[in-house]
């Protein structure tokens, strides 16, 4: 099955006339595994994108679905391969310790120090979740990213994000040989109302 999100066009803030960028995504099922595409003109609104695309996955109808409660995110990793690894297994673990479905995602930013010092690239961001009642929800919350086949790039000013994840029936781990996690985990975030971003541009 694949799940395809209209593209649409937009443009890196100040970049001007030009080619337009290419914004969405998409989520391929492949031999029970998974495969996301993702293009953005900025970072922040490529990992909300991905994030989407892993909610179509995860909670098959129910994506973009209002969420009962929001998790807060916060990531580091030394490069974006690594961010991005750490970001899908991040939104799977929340999902699956709350015995809910992701159906939603906001990054505010991604971005590296402005002073170059800390741990490289940092996400900022919630999972919108929604509360299982009942059962433990499909076995689809069980997929884990690796860095085998992920890749994020930018090429002539639009950001690519591709990845394959594969069905897992462990546990995800709070921490990645390549990420880690910041953020120190509150019971009821407040949910915002709105899906903001903060464009972070070639």
């Amino acid at each position: 099955m694949t799940v395809e999100v209209e593209t649409r066009d937009g443009r890196p803030e100040g970049r001007g006339s030009g080619s337009p960028v290419r914004l969405g995504h998409r989520s391929t099922w492949k031999a029970g595994d998974a495969e996301i595409e993702a293009t953005a003109p900025c970072l922040s609104m490529l990992f909300d994108e991905s994030g989407m695309a892993l909610a179509e996955l995860a909670s098959a109808d129910d994506a973009g679905a209002p969420a009962s409660s929001w998790e807060p995110v916060d990531l580091t990793a030394p490069d974006l391969t690594g961010l991005a690894c750490t970001w899908f297994n991040e939104l799977m673990q929340d999902a699956g310790h709350h015995r809910a479905e992701l159906v939603d995602v906001a990054v505010d930013a991604v971005a590296l120090p402005a002073d170059g010092s800390g741990d490289g690239w940092r996400l900022q961001g919630r999972a919108g979740l929604r509360r299982l009642f009942g059962h433990h929800g499909p076995a689809r919350h069980d997929l884990r990213a690796t860095a085998e086949g992920l890749s994020v790039e930018a090429t002539d000013g639009t950001w690519r994000l591709r990845a394959h994840l594969a069905r897992s029936m462990r546990p995800h781990p709070l921490m990645t040989t390549s990420g880690r996690r910041r953020a120190t985990r509150r019971k009821r975030p407040a949910a915002s109302a709105t899906r903001t971003t903060s464009a972070t541009s070639l």
